[in-house]
């Protein structure tokens, strides 16, 4: 969308609307966090996920990761570039990748690595995992494990390709409040996005769509590793049209007494829609 177009949006949109809406958006995401991790709540289908390893425990583990994962930013965060070589052999550590989160500028970067016959655990830049190596570099497709100055790769599947990798800044380590639920990490995204709820669109990785809803910017690598496209509208959930503020403030406020959420995405014109339990 160019510049003029997002200031048109920008213009219809009060400040309390966008900061609901922004909230709204979060908190889908943040469900979708919590699908991949909890065994028991099954996407469908089930393509829509990180990974297709088996998984346990993972609801009581997403509480760290929620926690540790900065989706709108750290203040005072000082980004570093990262230095770490662009390839490096396959790791052979009895470890699974389960998902990701590449950081910016706006964000930390970790993983969710799980080792095997074990529960899984989310992992910080920096942070200490079974085989005595730390995560150095997080990347859509593979992380970068740091053995005493040598590196190994740890990718989601057999089938992952070694390609030339983008470097990601490093922000630094700050402590969060106690995250233990959704509904703990919306009222901290409130917090967040009061004083920037523009910003906290394109953390999410969703912008305004011309014929409505939100499309995806291609940028969020949970939502791409759930086979969401850039380019992709999310049109419409539990059949409410997104686009009107108003509306969609009011459906935000009760979306976790309707059970489920379905999401209608539109796709090259054609449309096809994805349900997520929320029980």
């Amino acid at each position: 969308m160019s510049a003029d177009q997002t200031s048109k949006w920008a213009s219809r949109i009060t400040f309390i609307g966008a900061l609901a809406l922004a909230v709204y958006l979060a908190a889908l995401c943040a469900r979708l966090v919590w699908f991949v991790l909890d065994e028991k709540q099954q996407a469908i289908p089930t393509r829509f996920s990180a990974s297709n390893s088996d998984n346990s425990d993972g609801q009581r583990r997403v509480t760290r990761a929620i926690d540790r994962y900065h989706l709108f930013g750290e203040a005072g965060q000082v980004a570093v570039q990262s230095e770490k070589p662009k390839e490096a052999p396959k790791t052979k550590l009895r470890l699974i990748l389960k998902g990701v989160f590449t950081g910016d500028e706006g964000g930390k970067s970790g993983a969710i690595i799980e080792e095997i016959g074990k529960s899984a655990e989310y992992y910080g830049i920096g942070d200490s995992l079974p085989g005595g190596v730390k995560l150095a570099e997080v990347y859509p497709d593979r992380v970068l494990l740091d053995r005493n100055g040598a590196y190994e790769a740890l990718y989601f599947d057999e089938s992952a390709q070694t390609g030339v990798i983008s470097e990601v800044v490093r922000p630094k380590r700050e402590t969060s409040r106690d995250i233990r639920t959704p509904e703990d990490f919306i009222e901290e995204a409130t917090n967040r996005l009061s004083e920037n709820p523009e910003r906290a669109l394109n953390s999410v990785g969703l912008g305004f769509a011309e014929e409505g809803g939100y499309v995806f910017k291609g940028n969020n690598p949970m939502l791409a590793g759930m086979n969401l496209q850039k380019g992709d509208v999310i049109r419409s959930v539990n059949g409410h049209t997104l686009g009107d503020i108003e509306q969609d403030k009011e459906m935000m406020s009760t979306i976790y007494q309707q059970g489920s959420i379905e999401v209608e995405v539109v796709r090259d014109g054609a449309s096809f829609f994805v349900n997520y339990p929320l029980n």
